[in-house]
């Protein structure tokens, strides 16, 4: 019955860490320019 509670946090878990470690690639945390993925934020904004 409560099956789908624990999905969702199961989901929010997931989520978390999916962003967190994207931020951490794309050096959003530290210089931009200091990860490999940084060119591409820079064409994007372009």
């Amino acid at each position: 019955m409560n099956n789908w509670i624990n999905w969702v946090i199961f989901g929010c878990l997931i989520i978390g860490l999916f962003f967190g470690i994207n931020k951490l690639a794309y050096g959003e945390y530290g210089k931009p320019n200091s990860a490999p993925s940084g060119s591409m934020i820079k064409n994007r904004d372009e």
